[in-house]
């Protein structure tokens, strides 16, 4: 270290002579400094550790995501269509204010037709309530549903 005529100090390096047709040395590293004769080591475990754990992670995320979203299709496909036949039933009742829906289940199920085989309680012409097996058929139009016949009996 040098101090200049300003009180500054400077860190000054040794020049080395300029000889024509002689390359001047590539300076040290410090890595090589503190260990001469070794070289730099790369240690690249790490990032293979890394990686295989985000992509085991996205796989996992991948494979949940899939196999997370069939049962509730399923079941919103049976809701929409109890729904759709619920709706047809109570045109036909003569009190559909007082029905009561239960029992509901698939029956079969075909490439386009679904039924459906459930009990509805509701008031008949004398204000008796009365208990009513019914089965609907339906037809998957698109995304929805067609209902094509509801039929109702009462045995036991």
């Amino acid at each position: 270290m040098t101090i200049d005529e300003l009180g500054h100090t400077a860190c000054v390096t040794p020049q080395t002579p300029y000889v024509p047709g002689v390359q001047p040395e590539e300076p040290f590293t410090l890595q090589q400094m503190a260990r001469p004769g070794t070289p730099k080591r790369r240690r690249v475990w790490p990032l293979v550790v890394i990686v295989a754990v985000l992509v085991l992670v996205g796989a996992g995320t991948a494979v949940y995501a899939l196999t997370r979203d069939e049962p509730a299709a399923a079941v919103d496909k049976t809701a929409a269509l109890i729904a759709a036949c619920r709706e047809v039933a109570l045109k036909d009742l003569k009190s559909p204010a007082t029905a009561v829906f239960s029992g509901e289940k698939p029956v079969e199920f075909g490439d386009r037709f679904y039924y459906i085989e459930g009990v509805v309680d509701s008031q008949n012409s004398f204000g008796a309530t009365v208990r009513t097996n019914y089965r609907c058929k339906a037809e998957a139009v698109g995304d929805g549903w067609s209902v094509v016949r509801v039929e109702f009996s009462t045995r036991a």
